[in-house]
């Protein structure tokens, strides 16, 4: 795909260039290239004669293959920028740097784990906080709010509580117990429609003092100070949630079909679905199945002959939700490789190096290698 796409040198474009290099795992049969997902660089997303996206379409017309394709900036990394305007940073470094104090060190974890078994606690250790995701930082700051007590007697007694002075500080506590929510977004686009709107329901229920939803920050009580600022904390988020994730909001009523075909009106559908969805929405037999089984199940179920298209319509939305799952790793075995002890690192390093890595397994041929070997030879001494 580098010779087909003639992209130029230079660092944004090599970036690019192994992207796309690396989706040959993902598919080489272009005749079923239904879109792809990327991070949200101008030059990845870039429709210009320069972005990535408008090189895979100028590919696609040069095969004869129409270029009306599908590209989604990847929810995990959107997720990971939303949860950046939360600007919890002073709760944050403290948890890190208890949690990395506790772990790092073998002795101090061991002792740790052991003082967690002698006073009986439901947990038996401390997880490590992984910046790159948003689940992690949510399970840290749980079990941090829950063992917090525990943590500071522990600290205590090895003398380090002078290190973490906030964990003594009632307003540091509030602030950590604010951030423990057991709602956590998931990677699928309803949840995140639905996790605007309980944002909406957080601001106002905190406008009325009301901390139903808030079961820990209620056992420490909510002051006037404290509650202007979970308000603002909370509209920030919604904000940026709302101006986030547009090209799925594009994508909204494709989501709906997939995931409810029998609720949507036909009026509303696409013109090659409308037919499919009347025969599917009067099978009683089908619906009762889409209601037993998972979606996938469901699907791949459906007689294609009857319902091709509504079938290669749910395939397509499988491919791109898939894909966006495969970007995060994808970027992140880039990073691993473009690492600072490098000095240097070419196009064609970076792309061996992705299609090592991003393989499950791999097993070397050694017949194959066996047939091109080359024997060395040792000179022939003159007579």
């Amino acid at each position: 795909m580098e010779s087909k796409l003639e992209m130029e040198s230079g660092r944004v474009e090599s970036e690019c260039h192994a992207k796309a290099l690396a989706s040959q795992r993902i598919t080489t049969n272009f005749n079923r290239f239904i879109g792809f997902a990327s991070d949200g660089a101008p030059s990845m997303k870039g429709d210009k004669k320069d972005g990535l996206v408008a090189l895979v379409r100028k590919h696609l017309r040069g095969l004869g293959l129409t270029d009306s394709i599908w590209h989604i900036h990847c929810i995990v990394h959107q997720e990971a920028l939303c949860a950046g305007a939360l600007e919890v940073s002073d709760v944050m470094d403290v948890v890190t740097k208890v949690v990395n104090k506790m772990r790092t060190v073998g002795l101090s974890h061991r002792q740790f784990r052991s003082f967690l078994e002698e006073i009986g606690s439901d947990y038996e250790d401390m997880p490590y906080y992984n910046k790159t995701r948003w689940l992690s930082r949510a399970k840290v700051l749980k079990r941090f709010f829950d063992l917090r007590e525990i943590l500071v007697d522990f600290l205590k007694e090895k003398k380090l509580i002078s290190l973490f002075p906030q964990l003594n500080n009632p307003d540091w506590i509030k602030k950590l117990a604010f951030l423990v929510k057991t709602n956590l977004i998931s990677d699928m686009y309803k949840i995140i429609i639905g996790f605007e709107q309980k944002l909406g329901l957080f601001i106002s229920e905190i406008e009325k003092g009301n901390l139903f939803h808030f079961e820990h920050l209620k056992s420490l009580g909510l002051t006037v100070e404290f509650q202007g600022e979970c308000i603002i904390t909370l509209c920030k988020l919604r904000d940026k949630f709302q101006s986030s994730f547009q090209d799925f909001r594009k994508l909204e009523m494709d989501i709906a079909i997939f995931s409810d075909p029998f609720s949507g009106k036909v009026c509303d559908v696409p013109p090659e679905l409308k037919l499919n969805m009347i025969d599917l929405q009067l099978h009683r037999p089908l619906k009762l199945r889409y209601l037993s089984v998972i979606l996938n199940e469901f699907y791949f179920s459906l007689c294609k002959k009857k319902y091709g298209n509504i079938s290669n319509h749910a395939m397509k939305m499988f491919a791109l939700f898939s894909l966006s799952y495969i970007c995060e790793q994808l970027f992140s075995l880039m990073k691993y490789a473009k690492s600072k002890f490098r000095s240097r690192l070419t196009d064609e390093n970076l792309l061996s190096q992705l299609r090592i890595m991003s393989r499950n397994s791999m097993e070397p041929d050694f017949t194959e290698l066996m047939l091109k070997r080359r024997s060395q030879v040792s000179p022939v001494p003159p007579d």
